[in-house]
């Protein structure tokens, strides 16, 4: 949660100045049970927030609904639609609240074709099955809707609008926009920078029904790698940690590398060359127009084979098996590197900036929007 509030931190801001009664709601200890409990939001977390904001922490299912009979802003932790948030969704369509998604990372990884190879696996039919009961009894029961969702990505937001569940759908900017416009970090090529993506320990791999990748394997061959580019560029290699990831691992991982945690985009645009995997924070490479490698690997597992493809047939980054890469490999591959000029134009646009909102944040034009329509 720590990780969230910092990425979204220009949100926070903008509506700390412009909203009265702002709510920060952790719902963490409405249930207690294991089953129904969410994870809990850390004291470091709470800190995060602008001081206007109140944080609530209801003990029971009353204080909750008292807190949403407040008719306050209210911004919802960890909230879902998993099974678990079934009351929360229930209690704001009894007291009339109005739904609000944001939805502007403009995400490009290919989960829909994980998704096709998880229903293969039993416990995936299972799980599946399990969650179409839950979904048609929720949109029948409870009748649950989204007044209003702010998303950034075009081609979602298509499939949305095919979905009665949502009433009105708004195109805004990235939230990687956001940040282009909020930080000036000088432009340079003093770096390698590896974009890391925590590949051995994501749990989203998991949740599709794909094992973990061996850990020890991955990292020596990454460090190997990662020593020849340093080697044949001339330039310090810094690795981008993923906001997840736990820095006690970081030296075992990385050796003796410079690491640095959420300062990605900074580092980023004093970078001579970008190295990923599937990271979605390769955004801001193409912001800085910078060139990018794609390292893919031949033990990685279908999850991460299938999101690196979808990166690499939007973006055309030129790619290299980390386990099979040679000095003379990388040395023919940085020899032609250069950019698709094509691609990074039409993901631009496409993605980040809509046209005819150059220059507007996304934040205020949802700030904006919520004040005009709810206020």
């Amino acid at each position: 949660m720590e990780g969230l509030i910092k990425r979204d931190d220009l949100y926070f801001k903008y509506f700390a100045e412009n909203f009265d009664h702002l709510i920060f709601l952790d719902a963490s200890k409405v249930f207690t049970s294991p089953v129904l409990s969410k994870g809990e939001v850390d004291e470091a977390a709470y800190r995060l927030l602008p001081a206007k904001f109140k944080v609530i922490t209801p003990n029971n299912l009353a204080d909750f609904k008292d807190v949403l009979k407040s008719h306050a802003m209210i911004v919802i932790s960890n909230f879902s639609e998993e099974w678990y948030d079934w009351y929360i969704h229930y209690y704001l369509k009894r007291y009339k609240i109005p739904l609000i998604y944001i939805h502007t990372t403009s995400e490009i990884s290919n989960f829909q074709q994980n998704l096709s190879m998880f229903r293969f696996r039993f416990l995936g039919r299972v799980f599946e099955i399990l969650k179409k009961i839950y979904f048609r009894l929720e949109e029948r029961l409870l009748r649950i809707t989204v007044d209003t969702l702010f998303i950034s990505n075009p081609q979602r937001a298509d499939f949305y609008k095919k979905s009665s569940r949502v009433n009105e759908i708004v195109l805004t900017n990235s939230r990687f926009y956001d940040t282009f416009l909020a930080h000036s970090y000088p432009v340079t090529e003093d770096y390698v920078v590896f974009l890391d993506s925590m590949v051995p320990y994501h749990l989203d791999q998991m949740i599709w029904g794909h094992g973990l990748i061996d850990r020890s394997s991955y990292y020596s061959n990454l460090n190997r790698v990662l020593d020849i580019f340093e080697q044949k560029l001339g330039k310090k290699m810094v690795v981008c940690l993923h906001p997840q990831y736990d820095e006690e691992n970081s030296k075992r991982d990385f050796g003796r590398r410079q690491t640095v945690k959420h300062r990605t985009r900074e580092f980023t645009a004093q970078a001579a060359v970008v190295i990923t995997h599937e990271s979605s924070s390769v955004n801001n490479a193409v912001f800085y127009h910078k060139k990018v490698v794609q390292l893919t690997g031949s033990r990685f597992n279908d999850f991460t084979k299938a999101n690196c493809a979808s990166i690499q047939k939007m973006l055309g980054f030129p790619t290299i098996d980390m386990y099979e890469a040679a000095e003379q490999q990388v040395s023919d591959l940085l020899s032609t590197l250069k950019i698709d000029e094509g691609k990074y134009k039409a993901f631009l646009s496409n993605y980040i900036v809509r046209s005819g909102q150059e220059g507007i944040s996304s934040y205020r034009k949802i700030a904006d929007h919520i004040q005009s329509k709810y206020m």
